[in-house]
């Protein structure tokens, strides 16, 4: 009971900031992140998570990225 306590004060930072590459936000960054990405890029959407280089564009250069951090993981 302490424990949980502790966890429920606070204990744990919550993050309210989205992973660099996690598209859906599911906290983590996997193959449906790379077709989300794709998808993002084909439809011409924005998503800032999607932006790996910072470039200010999604691009394949961040598909390349993203499937990098995925395979060195």
């Amino acid at each position: 009971d302490l424990i949980a306590q502790w966890i429920n004060e606070g204990a744990l930072p919550e993050s309210n900031e989205s992973m660099l590459g996690d598209m859906n936000d599911d906290g983590q960054i996997n193959v449906v992140d790379v077709v989300l990405l794709v998808s993002c890029i084909l439809d011409d959407i924005v998503n800032e998570n999607g932006d790996l280089n910072q470039d200010g564009s999604l691009n394949v250069i961040d598909i390349v990225l993203l499937v990098d951090i995925i395979l060195n993981n």
